[in-house]
């Protein structure tokens, strides 16, 4: 049974009758959640799925309001949080560091102590080689080219482990699907029956894997591609292009699972947008209702962020990932998008 532990210490402060402020920290131990472990093969099998791992969530968070009416009767209030997150796994019960979530044959996805949970995992990039003589010049302790096979228009891949050639034990932490903190802020205003009402709405920190990137751009170059496809690099044509060259053989693996695919999730949304006016009371009584208000309302109406992908808010789903049953974390497969609303609406109090 998965067992949790929590801790908050708060502090709420109001003075003037119109601030008001509070400060909560949290940390949060989810002890026992299922994991697989090795056990000794004499018994059959490799490994078994027991309650042994422990994570911890913790952070701050903080919010103030700021409530005023002046003197020509406009109604105001304007509000804001802020919070930080941090994950950790604190412990694998001995299982080891794993992998998962397949994704064309590779593991995207890690869970290892001391690390936050299911963070993205593959190799680190350093650019393009632009000439045969940077491949060249690429070299380990024994002069020998560290990317033999690589041609002008490929990636070059960071020798992690210092092994002095390119393979698994240079894959590495390539960023964490888990935002490092999330806000929020707004207004609302009245005045003489007129009502407005914004609210604003982002994270900062988190990092996606773009499979949309992935697919679009190296898959299979005798398909569609997109249109960024047009600045890749070519020896004769685009000799600066920064994006790796498209061809069929692939001998530089630059397919693999790398950070050239993971871009920045961070992101400020306009969440909702509202105007309504209500009507004056008297009036509203000689049609038999006791308030009449008209509104419009828009939801999503602008996103501002660095993410190439349809949307940063990917909305993953977190359990269970211990045991290699996770949906993805940090992974745009083509998620659709939140849509953009608009909304016309009549409120009626009889």
């Amino acid at each position: 049974e998965i067992e949790e532990i929590q801790g908050n210490y708060l502090l709420d402060i109001s003075f003037l009758g119109k601030f008001d402020f509070g400060f909560d920290y949290y940390s949060k131990d989810t002890k026992d959640v299922l994991v697989n472990i090795p056990i000794p093969r004499m018994s059959g099998y490799s490994r078994q799925v027991v309650n042994a791992a422990s994570v911890r969530n913790s952070g701050f968070e903080f919010n103030g309001s700021y409530t005023t009416t002046l003197s020509q009767g406009l109604d105001i209030r304007a509000y804001g949080n802020f919070a930080t997150v941090s994950n950790k796994v604190r412990s694998l019960g001995g299982g080891g560091s794993f992998s998962f979530t397949q994704y064309r044959g590779n593991n995207i996805n890690r869970v290892e102590e001391g690390q936050p949970l299911a963070f993205l995992y593959g190799y680190k990039t350093d650019g393009i080689f632009h000439s045969q003589e940077e491949i060249d010049t690429y070299l380990n302790k024994d002069n020998e080219k560290i990317q033999p096979t690589a041609k002008p228009g490929d990636l070059k891949f960071v020798d992690v482990d210092g092994d002095g050639s390119i393979g698994g034990n240079d894959r590495t932490k390539i960023g964490s699907g888990f935002p490092k903190f999330t806000y929020g802020f707004g207004v609302d205003l009245a005045y003489k029956g007129f009502d407005l009402n914004m609210f604003f709405q982002g994270v900062g920190g988190s990092q996606i894997f773009n499979a949309l990137k992935y697919e679009g751009l190296f898959v299979n170059p005798a398909c569609n591609q997109y249109t960024e496809i047009m600045g890749r690099f070519h020896p004769e044509n685009n000799p600066n292009g920064n994006l790796p060259r498209v061809t069929t053989k692939d001998n530089n693996s630059n397919r693999r699972i790398s950070d050239y695919y993971v871009e920045s999730g961070s992101y400020l949304r306009m969440k909702t947008l509202t105007l309504g006016y209500t009507f004056n009371k008297n009036l509203s009584k000689k049609i038999g209702l006791q308030k009449l208000r008209v509104y419009v309302t828009a939801q999503n109406l602008f996103t501002i962020t660095p993410y190439s992908g349809f949307d940063p808010d990917l909305g993953n789903a977190y359990s269970n990932e211990l045991n290699n049953t996770s949906t993805d974390i940090g992974i745009d497969r083509g998620q659709f998008p939140q849509p953009r609303t608009f909304i016309l609406g009549v409120n009626l109090n009889f």
